[in-house]
């Protein structure tokens, strides 16, 4: 539980960093067009280039928190071979070796009860 939780509050603060980048490109880029510096065109370019930027960060970043649960879950199951085998006879069952037979249904029937 600890883990998720840590693992949802790096989430957040990644997004919080990228949503903010992304605003402060945005709100530069405005005052960009605002001077005539950059046309309308320009800033919808810009700013796509920047999400095409900053995406793959966020996917990096979900990208390490599979391997990192990948690597936990590896761990775990280190510890499950690891231990001792159980043993599911008694100590005095009879083992038989060969067994041989039929099975012969003769005048079987099936019938709906309700």
């Amino acid at each position: 539980m600890k883990l998720e939780r840590n693992w949802s509050n790096v989430d957040f603060f990644q997004r919080t960093i990228v949503f903010a980048t992304q605003l402060i490109v945005f709100l530069l880029s405005v005052g960009l067009v605002a001077k005539g510096s950059i046309t309308v065109g320009d800033l919808v370019a810009l700013n796509g280039y920047a999400l095409m930027f900053f995406g793959p960060f966020a996917a990096l970043g979900r990208s390490w928190q599979v391997i990192q649960n990948g690597v936990t879950t590896a761990a775990n199951a280190e510890k499950v071979f690891d231990m001792k085998e159980e043993v599911y006879s008694s100590a005095d069952a009879v083992n038989l070796e060969k067994l041989s037979g039929k099975v012969q249904f003769k005048n079987v029937g099936f019938q709906l009860r309700s």
